[in-house]
């Protein structure tokens, strides 16, 4: 029965018309008109469609261009409040300056100290306050600040340096001042090596959980110097067994050789 709803559309809205324009022009006066009446009932109908369908099309474009993009566009907001919220907090992150401290060159085992300082600001003052007592080769950047901020310092395993934290990797960036972080580093390996930065925010969502943001990672190579000294103490001190089992046994064994080898002296008579 699903067939008869088209074919009830079509003779009420299309056959119809037609029939009732034919009544009409057969009994009108003009004799061009009531010549046809059939040829121009179905050309005014289908005219009259055209229209009509003409209308509801720039009236569809209209409203679609009116309407804000939330209403014609998939909202991210409806399908994910909790990443709405976010995007909506990474948008509206302060600007601010990044100073990365860390010395050019280290010597393997010995402890150097890496200091990040952040502040919510890019003035030429603030820039010149975030290098102050530090090092010339300081790295100065622009960042995006958050009421809250996180800053990790790592490497790429965990065993080419030592890294110990002196701050909290989560602190708060407020203020006309800075915020610093600060780590005691020491190289445990030799040669070319990578320190990473990662710095983060903080932010509140909707629901009371915590979700953190990360900038793209700030990485700085650090050539490390090789301490020969520093080499000979630690092989030393890490296989003094070893050594003294292999030094001494050859050593005692080469003097009770000698001794019992030692010639006898020899006696002239007279």
């Amino acid at each position: 029965m699903d067939y008869l709803w088209p074919i009830t559309f079509l003779l009420c809205f299309t056959i119809g018309p037609v029939l009732i324009l034919r009544f009409l022009f057969k009994k009108a006066k003009w004799k061009w008109l009531s010549s046809h009446p059939t040829g121009y009932a179905v050309s005014i109908t289908l005219g009259g469609w055209a229209a009509l369908f003409a209308i509801s099309l720039q009236f569809l474009s209209y409203r679609a261009m009116r309407a804000p993009p939330g209403d014609n566009s998939p909202n991210i907001s409806h399908a994910d409040p909790i990443a709405a919220a976010l995007e909506d907090e990474v948008h509206n992150l302060q600007a601010g300056k990044i100073a990365f401290d860390v010395p050019p060159t280290m010597r393997e085992g010995k402890q150097e100290q890496v200091e990040v300082r952040i502040a919510r600001d890019v003035t030429a003052d603030v820039e010149r306050l975030l290098k102050e007592k530090m090092r010339s080769t300081t790295q100065v950047d622009d960042i995006k600040v958050a009421p809250f901020m996180i800053v990790e310092l790592n490497d790429a395993d965990g065993s080419t340096f030592k890294i110990v934290p002196l701050t909290q990797d989560r602190q708060p960036v407020a203020g006309d001042g800075y915020t610093k972080w600060v780590w005691v580093v020491t190289p445990l390996q030799s040669g070319q090596q990578t320190l990473y930065l990662s710095v983060g925010t903080r932010f509140k969502l909707p629901n009371s959980t915590e979700e953190a943001r990360f900038t793209p990672v700030y990485d700085k190579t650090i050539a490390v110097q090789v301490d020969r000294m520093y080499e000979t103490k630690h092989f030393l001190s890490g296989n003094w067994q070893w050594l003294t089992v292999t030094l001494l046994i050859p050593l005692i064994g080469f003097i009770w050789h000698h001794r019992k080898k030692k010639p006898k002296e020899t006696v002239f008579l007279p």
